[in-house]
């Protein structure tokens, strides 16, 4: 409101800007329930409040720079203005203990339920209770959501800690054993020859100071090996690394990681792993090697299979981590664990002479066999025809899109690869990347084209946490600016906004994936459908999809999307409710009946709080000038040279 005074005093009042930027000060103010509401910013500007002695003697103990000045002689409660420091802060400070009676505003005298300096009629003592009585029921939800999500972390079988999981993870996931030659890998590992049989010592050590180093010497007697250093040994094309105090393997650390030379020991690099167990192998141990698999296997979707071997240096048993075969579908919208197929091959590891060492000629024969014969593959990036671009990491994506960091030019970035029938999606996403480039103004929380060929867009920056953002004041008015300058500088609808597309780049906000985006301009904006996630259109979207009938694009789609998309960041209980119906949705072939799931968990979830409501409301119905009239305030837009042409997307 301080902003909007300034403008109608300077003569500059937009009202369409001023409707914006009261729409995000109402997201903000939502997202952050604290009473830190806004007064006038103006340099020495004071407020007046009414407390008893001891908070007023707290007030100075808190804010010892802060003048404070009785209003009048009278026994306390009394009036005391607050000045020369941040007086938001000391009035957050005050009401979040509570000890805020009354605040005075310009007209209000003592005894008056008063406001703000310079926000009549807004905010009152009452509404100050409310936000605080919000903000109680806000950490709550968040103390529930935190123990909902640390009971999670404790029982999920991708995400286990101790040995029950493991054991249940295990007994959950039984594998097929099989006879060594019946794995789906198959290293040569038959014609190994063993000239030196290795000294294992057994069992009844301990890992780290027995079993490691006499691995470690096992290796190097090797024919062609070289150790490196302590930690590094290198056998043909492959690069053994101890990694038992590397936590790359999404929070675990194996023992013994092989890369090939060149790499670095990461989920997405590793071919494959040694566990070392001291003691019998149980099931426990059993369930750590499966989990080791089947994150290798989700780090790198390109790879057919992942091997791990564990052993106790007595006896080894070979596990490999694959998906189904087409003969064994899994169920649709199975989770991804439900999709794995698992076998185990068990084999003696202790060497009474070079005949007995089946378990060792094994690993030996893992060495000496190419990546590809033991189901590692990485995808084939290619930039033009000669310019291969090696794959750094697998980012996300699915069976039509799939997303990758990649070294070029020096630098890691953004490698997002199409199928053949997303052309229209690719065609659509390089425009708004063309688009966006074209302007040096550009915010920074948008991706940047690099280059591109054929189906393949290469962007920047490398975008982390996507979907677990920790929105703050700052991200959220990155995330604000990121949208108006989709709508009023490119004049492009995003049309698919929600908490994955949503990550950072250091500490700088990002919004990601234009693959929907859809340009405010003919033939685009005439006919193209809606491709977004479901979960987050906005009503006029599911309207149109439940009749069957065109839906066109509209900047109040993105508004409605970014407060949900807000209000899910900042509950994750309801962001995991939402990504479980998610995957129901995928199972339901009815489209109306879909739609009436989505419309049923936000009713349900917003019914009782009318101040999301409201908000998503103004988002729904943003009234905005007609694209004539946005044409001509925000300039015509230069698209880059060599665009697409309607018939080529």
């Amino acid at each position: 409101f301080w902003y909007l005074e300034q403008d109608m005093n300077a003569g500059a009042w937009n009202p369409r800007s001023t409707r914006r930027l009261l729409f995000v000060e109402m997201v903000k103010l939502l997202v952050f329930r604290t009473s830190d509401i806004n007064a006038d910013p103006a340099a020495g500007a004071g407020i007046k409040v009414s407390v008893d002695v001891s908070s007023y003697e707290a007030l100075e103990a808190q804010f010892p720079s802060a003048e404070l000045q009785a209003y009048d002689d009278k026994d306390p409660p009394g009036w005391v203005t607050i000045t020369n420091t941040n007086h938001q802060q000391a009035l957050g400070w005050l009401t979040s203990r509570k000890q805020i009676k009354v605040v005075e505003g310009s007209k209000a005298k003592p005894g008056d339920a008063g406001r703000l300096p310079s926000i009549p009629e807004v905010v009152t003592v009452h509404q100050l209770e409310e936000v605080q009585e919000r903000n109680e029921r806000r950490f709550e939800e968040l103390s529930k959501a935190n123990a909902q999500l640390s009971k999670q972390l404790l029982t999920s079988p991708l995400l286990k800690k101790g040995t029950t999981t493991y054991a249940q993870y295990y007994d959950k996931y039984k594998p097929d054993h099989v006879a060594p030659e019946k794995l789906i890998i198959s290293p040569s590992w038959s014609n190994v020859e063993i000239k030196k049989a290795p000294k294992f010592p057994g069992r009844g050590v301990a890992e780290e100071t027995e079993m490691q180093p006499a691995m470690w010497e096992a290796f190097k007697d090797l024919e062609k090996a070289k150790e490196l250093n302590a930690k590094m040994i290198t056998v043909g094309d492959y690069l053994i690394l101890d990694t038992h105090t590397n936590k790359y393997l999404e929070g675990c650390a194996p023992d013994i990681t092989v890369v090939q030379r060149g790499s670095c020991a990461t989920s997405f690099n590793c071919v494959f792993i040694i566990e070392l167990q001291a003691g019998t192998l149980h099931n426990a141990h059993r369930g750590k090697a499966i989990n080791y698999g089947a994150s290798m296997l989700s780090a790198n979707p390109d790879r057919t299979a992942a091997t791990v071997v564990l052993t106790n240096t007595e006896e080894c048993e070979i596990f490999t981590v694959s998906h189904r075969q087409p003969e064994e579908p899994a169920a649709p919208g199975a989770a991804f664990e439900d999709t794995l197929h698992l076998q185990v091959a068990s084999m003696r590891m202790t060497c009474a002479d070079t005949d007995d060492c089946k378990g060792w000629r094994w690993i030996v024969g893992l060495l000496l066999s190419p990546p590809e014969q033991l189901g590692y593959r990485q995808a084939d990036i290619k930039l033009g025809v000669d310019l291969v671009l090696p794959v750094q990491g697998f980012l996300g994506g699915g069976r039509q899109v799939k997303v990758y960091v990649v070294k070029h030019e020096g630098k890691d970035k953004v490698a997002k690869q199409y199928s053949s029938d997303r052309g229209g999606s690719f065609g659509l996403e390089l425009i708004a990347l063309r688009d966006i480039r074209s302007h040096a103004d550009r915010p920074p929380g948008l991706p940047v084209l690099e280059a591109h060929h054929n189906l393949l867009l290469v962007t920047t920056p490398v975008v982390s946490e996507l979907g677990t953002v920790v929105l703050d004041r700052t991200r959220l008015d990155g995330l604000m600016t990121c949208l108006r300058f989709l709508h009023l500088g490119v004049r492009v609808v995003h049309r698919d906004i929600e908490p994955r597309h949503v990550g950072l780049c250091g500490q700088l906000i990002q919004l990601i994936d234009l693959s929907c985006a859809v340009p405010l301009s003919p033939p685009y904006s005439m006919r193209m459908g809606y491709r977004g996630t479901l979960m987050f259109a906005s009503n006029d979207v599911l309207d149109a999809l439940e009749a069957r009938n065109a839906c066109e694009p509209h900047y109040r789609q993105d508004l409605v999307a970014v407060v949900k998309t807000v209000y899910a960041m900042c509950f994750p209980t309801f962001h995991a409710e939402l990504r479980q119906l998610a995957g129901e949705l995928e199972d339901i072939n009815d489209v109306k009946e879909r739609i009436s799931k989505v419309r049923r968990i936000w009713q349900d979830e917003l019914g009782q709080d009318s101040t999301w409501q409201e908000v998503l409301s103004i988002a729904a119905f943003e009234v905005l000038d007609d694209q004539t009239q946005i044409v001509a305030e925000a300039g015509e837009v230069t698209r880059a040279s060599g665009a697409p042409e309607a018939g080529e997307v």
